[in-house]
């Protein structure tokens, strides 16, 4: 699935997706550009919102792992699913609740395969990279 970003700022989210207590509000500029495309690594639904994962403009510069980001500030130039694609539920911010996920299955079936990712396990690394380099090219 790839997506092209049509905001990087804060002010152009719903009220649904301004969230002080996750650190972005209406002043906060993403670190994605305007006009780019984007491949989508996993789709999270929170607040009844869709969220996509993408490796942001940082990735590979200090930012070894994708990063979610409100579906609203992109439009989908393809909506083909990656072939290696599954959905669950997971726990994704850490706090119990449940919501609909899609991503590949170490991901999508493990609660804690994220965080792994983000603390730089290298195992979970390398899982990420060998999948990503499947959906970018898909």
């Amino acid at each position: 699935m790839k997506v092209k970003c049509v905001s990087n700022k804060g002010s152009d989210l719903s009220k649904e997706n301004i969230n002080a207590e996750a650190g972005y509000g209406v002043n906060t500029i993403f670190n994605i550009t305007a006009n780019e495309k984007y491949t989508v690594y996993g789709i999270a639904f929170v607040n009844n919102c869709m969220w996509y994962f993408i490796a942001e403009d940082i990735f590979g510069k200090g930012r070894n792992f994708p990063m979610w980001y409100p579906a609203e500030l992109f439009v989908i130039t393809s909506n083909e699913l990656s072939k290696t694609w599954v959905i669950n539920k997971v726990d994704i911010d850490g706090k119990g609740d449940l919501i609909p996920f899609i991503s590949f299955p170490e991901w999508a079936n493990d609660d804690e395969y994220y965080g792994r990712l983000v603390d730089g396990d290298k195992e979970d690394y390398e899982t990420f990279m060998k999948y990503k380099k499947i959906m970018d090219e898909e």
